[in-house]
């Protein structure tokens, strides 16, 4: 990995979130609650990669969320990755949302990942360990 240059986009929800791992060296920006994931997302880019010190020459891989999430902003982050994979001529790898957010979790144990899909539903993924799911995800009603 020290050669390795990847960048990661997630627009699955109102955060607009990027995450550079040069070698073994990470860095992030996180933009709250944007409106209109598009319209910023390559000047946002920009910015992270010059506070970096790297171009888009620079990279060897991108990594986007693939969803659940947010339709528009999911389109978004896949459009720009994939516009600079074809650009740059490099792999471009979808990651499903809540298989990313197991990766969190620091426990071998059975566990269950939700996600609020607003309009009083959840994203749900059952897990038996981090990035290995025992169930496909699915959205499920939010019961009062």
């Amino acid at each position: 990995m020290k050669n390795q240059t990847l960048l990661a986009i997630d627009t699955s929800s109102s955060c607009l979130q990027l995450g550079l791992l040069i070698g073994d060296k990470t860095n992030f920006l996180v933009e709250e609650n944007v409106r209109g994931h598009a319209e910023i997302i390559f000047d946002k880019i920009a910015l992270l990669f010059n506070n970096n010190a790297i171009t888009y020459d620079n990279l060897t891989c991108i990594a986007v969320i693939t969803g659940p999430g947010s339709f528009t902003g999911l389109r978004s982050g896949i459009a720009a990755a994939r516009a600079i994979g074809v650009a740059k001529n490099i792999s471009v790898i979808g990651v499903p949302s809540l298989l990313a957010l197991s990766l969190n979790i620091k426990s071998n144990r059975p566990f269950s990942i939700l996600m609020d899909a607003r309009r009083n539903e959840f994203y749900s993924q059952d897990f038996i360990a981090p990035a290995k799911p025992s169930s496909e995800a699915k959205i499920i009603a939010h019961e009062n």
